[in-house]
């Protein structure tokens, strides 16, 4: 049943939906969390419907989850109804013991035609590779049973136009317009995570007198996202702003963002920069700094319109920078946070040598 072609395999999960004759197993995982509840509530709708959603939908917790009450639900004939739902969140499916792996394999291989059983996951990171220490003949049986059995859907971030679009239509629902361009501009200020987009669509349309919205509505009330303040960051210090930079990360840290993340996300944007100054400067689009880091166009644009604002070797030494802190804040004692302004602080050192030279 699984296939490899992802596009697929949701354009089938649309259609069993539609016809109302869903699978008997499906894996859903992926970054995307608004997708997989949305077609969970899908799939709830399709086969509970109108019935008594107390016996006809389950829903267990995989990290505390007994095969034996499993399979006991599983035998358990629907009410009213012809099919029931069996939702299991974040079960760690390929890190079994042999007893269990055998009880898996049996349940998987004969589930009921009125039963559809999902295994869902949000937190845990859904994997078909079986570690060696769990190299048991069991566990590649059980592998070779949800290959055979299971209808298994990654739910990825949207691409730009199908993001785009859906942005606009959540907008239409609230009385309000936004062109493509403001469309892009809020994906990249609050990030391409959907149910984040929900809420920040629902609060700048409830605060937007006017039909049209436009990007100071978005910057008056949505919260920026850690990739759109990491932006900020980095054009500040590229202009000269090195206190408005510090004060940026200032910012971050009383978010709540540790200084480990906040390390990383700095340096991963100095190597982004380097890259796209090194693309641009061998006279390739932004449709190579696309492609490269797996990128939507708005990005791309202002990912190689920042890496214009800086010397490349000026660059080559914030990565340096970027690591050595790196290293220092995951290994040293002492205060991290002045750490990550002491790199701050260093990179402008950096800036302003050049800039002087």
């Amino acid at each position: 049943m699984a296939d490899s072609n992802k596009n697929d395999m949701l354009e089938k999960l649309k259609k069993d939906i539609a016809k109302g004759t869903p699978e008997r197993l499906y894996i859903f995982f992926g970054e995307e969390q608004y997708l997989k509840n949305r077609y969970i509530e899908k799939l709830k709708d399709t086969v509970v419907g109108e019935t008594i959603e107390e016996f006809n939908f389950i829903k267990f917790n995989g990290k505390e989850l007994d095969l034996q009450t499993l399979g006991e639900c599983i035998d358990c004939y629907p009410v009213m109804s012809e099919k029931k739902l069996i939702v299991v969140e974040d079960f760690d499916i390929y890190k079994q013991n042999k007893e269990n792996a055998g009880i898996l394999v049996g349940l998987l291989n004969d589930i009921p035609e009125y039963i559809c059983l999902v295994f869902s996951y949000t937190t845990l990171n859904y994997s078909e590779k079986i570690s060696k220490e769990n190299e048991i003949e069991e566990l590649k049986e059980l592998k070779s049973t949800v290959k055979k059995n299971a209808v298994i859907i990654e739910f990825e971030h949207a691409s730009q136009k199908e993001l785009s679009n859906w942005v606009t239509r959540r907008f239409a629902s609230c009385g309000k317009k936004i062109d493509g361009k403001i469309c892009d501009y809020l994906i990249f200020y609050c990030g391409e995570d959907m149910n984040t987009l929900v809420s920040e669509i629902n609060k700048i349309a409830a605060c937007t007198e006017s039909e049209s919205i436009t990007k100071q509505d978005i910057e008056r009330v949505a919260i920026k996202s850690l990739d759109a303040k990491i932006y900020e960051l980095t054009d500040s210090m590229a202009e000269g702003r090195f206190d408005s930079a510090v004060r940026t990360l200032r910012d971050l840290l009383n978010m709540g963002y540790e200084t480990v993340v906040l390390s990383s996300a700095i340096g991963r944007q100095y190597v982004k920069l380097l890259d796209a100054k090194l693309i641009i400067e061998d006279g390739k689009d932004i449709s190579y700094i696309q492609k490269f880091w797996s990128a939507k166009q708005y990005p791309a644009e202002k990912l190689a319109k920042s890496a214009g604002k800086y010397k490349k070797s000026a660059l080559e030494e914030a990565v340096k920078i970027c690591g050595r802190c790196d290293v220092a804040s995951k290994s040293e004692f002492g205060d991290r946070k002045e750490m990550l302004e002491m790199m701050l602080l260093s990179i402008a050192a950096v800036m302003m040598e050049q800039n002087r030279g």
